[in-house]
């Protein structure tokens, strides 16, 4: 698990930083627009307030074919979110698991 920002990093280090990882997790924000630089398949795990209502990375992620998954979240746009870490280690698990099924593990 690696915590990382985009900021201050050239383009093509997002680049690079987008295409290595095996799981995306992240707000929503301008920065998962990032994502469209993974690699197929990579699952991307995105929280967002439940009231706005915006789908557009979903969208993104379904171009690209990635593995989307969503937890809605009670906070507003304006505030910190909080995102209940039970859910992140479910999302987490499951993904390990069809990985390791899968044969990658």
């Amino acid at each position: 698990v690696s915590f990382v920002s985009r900021l201050g990093k050239s383009v093509v280090a997002q680049v690079r930083l987008f295409n290595r990882p095996d799981m995306v997790i992240g707000p929503h924000g301008a920065n998962l627009a990032n994502i469209i630089w993974c690699k197929r398949g990579t699952p991307v795990l995105e929280y967002v307030p439940a009231q706005t209502g915006n789908m557009c990375y979903y969208q993104t992620a379904a171009k690209v074919d990635l593995q989307y998954r969503i937890i809605l979240t009670d906070n507003p746009m304006d505030k910190t979110p909080t995102v209940p870490v039970e859910e992140v280690v479910r999302h987490v698990r499951d993904v390990y698991d069809r990985w390791k099924a899968a044969g990658s593990g």
